[in-house]
């Protein structure tokens, strides 16, 4: 200042000092410290189970959607049990059966978990749906229409349930099949099968 001088310490925050170092130790700590952040951020972030194969889209972040599409996930739109309005779903069905006959069996064994512990799936002859409630078994078909143009099948299908059951059901995927299968036994839809099942287990 004109013909004087003063002495001037300029010091950085932790933030600055960070940024601007090139001291080989700092820098080898700096990026030991963002792979560790980067690896408790993901640890963190996915906490889905890749087997479950049933998600609501709403419940999940978007690194978990991403994960689960990149483990063969698809996202579907489905009216959830109870009726309502559509809502996403992110599911794993295998090849053999649709996208609704999935989240169908999935959704009830859901809803029935919250009442027995005992809830068993199949993909063969059997129902696609067994349970509990108290000491009678009880045998759930979701159907498709599929089984509709197969009547010996279908006639196979409902001797089996009527002899190994203590009572059984169809749950149609689409609301307008109620009508033909209720002629061949109890039928029910994603909007009333709840109502039913609550039934089981009243006592």
């Amino acid at each position: 200042m004109e013909n004087e001088h003063t002495e001037i310490r300029s010091i950085a925050s932790k933030e600055e000092h960070l940024l601007i170092t090139t001291n080989p130790d700092e820098l080898l700590k700096i990026d030991d410290a963002d792979e560790t952040q980067q690896d408790e951020k993901e640890k963190v972030v996915i906490k889905v189970d890749e087997d479950k194969g049933f998600y609501s889209k709403k419940n999940l972040s978007e690194e978990e959607i991403k994960f689960l599409l990149s483990k063969g996930y698809v996202i579907s739109s489905h009216v959830p049990l109870g009726g309502g309005r559509q809502d996403y779903y992110l599911l794993k069905p295998s090849t053999r059966e649709s996208n609704g006959h999935f989240f169908l069996v999935r959704a009830l064994e859901e809803y029935l978990l919250s009442f027995t512990k005992y809830v068993r799936l199949y993909e063969t002859n059997k129902p696609d749906i067994i349970f509990l409630a108290g000491r009678k078994k009880i045998a759930i078909e979701v159907e498709t229409g599929v089984l509709l143009k197969d009547k010996p099948r279908m006639d196979e299908k409902i001797k089996a349930l009527n002899k190994n059951y203590n009572d059984w059901f169809f749950v149609v995927v689409h609301s307008d099949l109620a009508y033909s299968y209720c002629k061949l036994g109890k039928t029910f839809t994603r909007k009333n099968v709840c109502r039913q099942i609550r039934r089981y287990f009243k006592k």
